[in-house]
């Protein structure tokens, strides 16, 4: 045992209240995309995080900080994670700043390090009953070990030599997770350019989508909803929003949709814990089509309510609409009843078409790029159903669209088992990283 190690042991512990004081920050009174005069970076989630400086705020009505101070997440999912500050700016709403009291006798990062240790403490023991904070009684209750300068510094010391190698190991796994998701964008780019199925095409050479949009379009009008005046698309054949094969053609999604809509509002009046599944924009995603059911939210609507028009039905499109919009997924199973809020749209494909064809496209970087590019309001960014029904879509015979989305499935089925393991390693190295951390300043007890 070292002698930092038995200083360590022996060691009394000193509440964290009576070392720092808390300062929360605030949202300013102006707050714009641009520097203005008397302006400073506005340190958010993302800047914090990420060093993604978007806005800035007045210094006047800001909470101003300094660079190198400390910082930890106070509300949302990341509460309880500690930083610095990275440059002097305006601190976000959502963080707060820990600055140490006179004559306390505590070297920074040996304090950064020992709050680091307790993330997983502080975030399973946040309060609020929506938005998670952190909680003032977990925190300041919390006890550093109390040692020399010179031992706190020891202690810094062999922390900075460990803890960069495991954090090396999670960015190379990063990395590649990073690289994997642009790889399988690029993999979806080639398909819906005909660049994935070129051979088959010529082993294929009679199939052309003309009949088919044909048999689509004459179809689209008896799967209308019932009851509801049949409305021809506004538009059939369009400009392609990138280069096609000549066998294919650039079709608006208004004609191979039959029926679009969104969520209705006020339906949290509605959550149980058991019944429907809800669908919420947390159930999609921008990487893949498949559903999300780690968190799940189920509604009890009593009938008679305005309520089929958002039941979902197997190989419906679902759509983010506002916020985060764009996220695109494909029901590929019979969920039973199940229902859409006010954020996710369904779109509902013609049956003949090949939905999972049109969901992979709105996945890919030109179905992203059209959806992103329509969204309106500079401030609460959305989409409208007529949005929706706006994009130009790559449109090869039926037989191509199977092939194309039994070959994009290959890929992405590869790069799941992958990912997967990537993933491993990533939360192998937090495991690492908390388990140095708390070492490091075990006491005796």
């Amino acid at each position: 045992m070292t002698v930092v190690a038995q200083s360590m042991a022996k060691s009394n512990s000193i509440p964290l209240k009576t070392l720092f004081t808390s300062h929360k920050g605030k949202k300013p009174e102006v707050l714009t995309d641009t520097q203005i005069k008397d302006s400073v970076p506005y340190i958010d989630i993302k800047a914090f995080e990420k060093d993604e400086f978007r806005r800035f705020a007045d210094k006047k009505t800001s909470q101003l900080v300094t660079e190198g101070e400390l910082l930890i997440v106070w509300d949302g999912a990341r509460s309880g994670l500690i930083g610095r500050t990275p440059i002097n700016g305006a601190l976000g709403s959502t963080l707060a700043v820990l600055r140490p009291r006179k004559n306390m006798d505590i070297i920074s990062d040996y304090a950064l390090y020992f709050l680091r240790g307790q993330f997983h403490k502080i975030n399973s023991n946040t309060r609020g009953t929506g938005i998670p904070h952190v909680d003032p009684e977990v925190l300041w209750k919390l006890e550093l070990p109390q040692i020399s300068p010179s031992e706190q510094q020891e202690v810094v010391n062999k922390l900075n030599e460990v803890l960069p190698r495991v954090r090396t190991a999670r960015e190379r796994a990063q990395r590649a997770r990073d690289n994997l998701r642009r790889f399988l964008q690029s993999i979806l780019q080639s398909a819906f350019r005909g660049e994935l199925t070129e051979g088959w095409r010529k082993d294929n050479e009679n199939q052309s989508a003309d009949i088919f949009l044909e048999e689509m379009l004459r179809l689209r009008e008896s799967e209308w909803p019932k009851g509801k005046k049949y409305k021809n698309p506004k538009e059939v054949i369009c400009t392609p929003f990138g280069d096609i094969p000549s066998q294919w053609e650039s079709v608006k999604s208004d004609a191979l949709f039959s029926f679009v809509t969104s969520g209705s509002r006020g339906w949290a009046k509605y959550y149980s814990e058991e019944g429907a599944l809800f669908i919420r924009i947390g159930n999609l995603s921008h990487e893949t089509i498949h559903l999300d059911f780690k968190k799940n939210q189920h509604v009890s609507p009593p009938s008679g309510i305005e309520g089929s028009r958002t039941q979902i039905e197997l190989n419906d499109l679902l759509i983010s609409i506002t916020a985060d919009v764009g996220m695109v997924s494909h029901v590929s199973e019979n969920m039973g009843e199940a229902y859409v809020n006010q954020h996710v749209a369904i779109a509902r494909p013609v049956s003949v078409l090949n939905s999972k064809y049109l969901a992979y496209y709105f996945l890919s970087p030109e179905g992203q790029k059209q959806l992103v590019g329509l969204q309106k309001g500079a401030i609460k960014a959305g989409l409208r159903l007529d949005d929706i029904k706006d994009i130009s879509v790559p449109l090869p015979s039926l037989e191509e669209q199977k092939e194309i989305v039994k070959r994009v499935e290959l890929y992405f089925e590869i790069a799941d088992g992958v990912d997967k393991r990537l993933q491993n390693i990533i939360e192998d190295c937090e495991l690492t990283t908390s388990s140095v951390l708390l070492s490091a300043f075990k006491t005796n007890e």
